[in-house]
């Protein structure tokens, strides 16, 4: 909603929205700013006399943030006030000329799909995904990273499912993140940590504390 007033007006329908209009309506609200970021007004929030917004405003744009939650990871659950980003998004990826789906599911050594139910069981969206692209190795990055198969929750609030190919993609970047932490290299010493530093991260009596620091980035580590 805060997108749309801001962007677009409250009676345009965002399912229809073209890119061109998508970057008329924010050059229109560009337009009207002052020069000042710090003074912009953003959609119902104003500003006070002292340049901040009201607490109880942004508790209860929090709230509301908090009691829509986001759509899960998967084919058609981009919320329709996306759709100009999502369009953009894929213009992006054709312009980097970005890998499809399939080469980047062999470099992180995962098997290729095979088939377009194989990237979604849904039979809808496989055959839409056949009538766009013909062949399964032409799927783009972009398209293809929402439309694979998520996950399914094990219980409720599971917390993130995506597709494995995103998966897989979070796991290296963690990995990455933590070969390249010098905390956890060539920094992993008492001179660094100091002794007590350094001792503690070996101790055991803590699960919860030698699972995060210590054990954790060992597996990682050793990956």
């Amino acid at each position: 909603m805060l997108t749309q007033s801001i962007l677009v007006g409250p009676t345009v329908n965002a399912a229809t929205l073209t890119v061109n209009d998508f970057f008329t309506g924010l050059g229109k609200w560009m337009a009207i700013q002052p020069q000042d970021p710090a003074e912009w007004s953003v959609g119902k929030l104003k500003r006070q006399a002292d340049g901040s917004f009201a607490d109880s405003d942004l508790v209860d744009l929090l709230t509301t943030a908090t009691d829509n939650v986001a759509g899960a990871f998967g084919a058609r659950n981009t919320p329709a006030i996306m759709r100009a980003i999502e369009m953009l998004g894929v213009q992006q990826d054709r312009q980097w000329n970005l890998a499809t789906l399939n080469e980047l599911r062999s470099f992180f050594k995962l098997k290729p799909h095979a088939t377009f139910l194989e990237v979604n069981s849904d039979p809808v969206i496989a055959e839409t995904l056949e009538a766009l692209y013909g062949n399964v190795d032409d799927i783009e990055l972009h398209v293809g990273l929402r439309v694979e198969e998520a996950k399914q929750p094990v219980l409720p609030g599971s917390g993130l499912c995506p597709g494995f190919t995103i998966a897989t993609a979070v796991l290296a970047d963690a990995v990455a993140l933590v070969r390249g932490d010098r905390f956890y290299t060539v920094d992993y010493n008492p001179a660094s940590l100091t002794n007590f530093g350094y001792t503690f991260s070996l101790l055991t009596t803590y699960p919860d504390v030698n699972f995060l620091v210590v054990t954790m980035p060992r597996v990682l580590l050793s990956m």
